[in-house]
């Protein structure tokens, strides 16, 4: 069967739901370390954030590797068009939550 639009929609959610990831890992280390849970659990949250931000990096690189070449197959050119999304969103979801963090519980 061809790759056609329809059979690499589902693509596109694979790459949405690998891209965010990143997101949850990012957002989970920096509520942890504005909570000031304690020295050892703000140093654990920092790796977590080092981490969370290499596989922000990693999926931002992959996103472009998947639509880098021309004639790439529908299932991975909607597979990187998801992760880009994803990635592209992440930095303004992680903000707006912090914002709201911060001003809910007056830190």
């Amino acid at each position: 069967m061809p790759d056609t639009p329809r059979t690499a929609a589902p693509w596109l959610f694979f790459g949405l739901v690998l891209g965010i990831l990143p997101l949850a890992a990012w957002a989970l280390a920096l509520f942890g370390i504005l909570a000031r849970l304690g020295m050892r659990q703000a140093l654990a949250n920092g790796n977590a954030l080092i981490i969370a931000l290499i596989g922000y990096g990693v999926a931002f690189v992959a996103a472009f590797a998947c639509l880098r070449r021309p004639r790439t197959r529908y299932r991975a050119r909607y597979f990187g068009y998801g992760l880009l999304a994803a990635v592209l969103a992440t930095p303004i979801i992680v903000a707006i939550g912090c914002e709201v963090y911060l001003f809910t519980f007056q830190l």
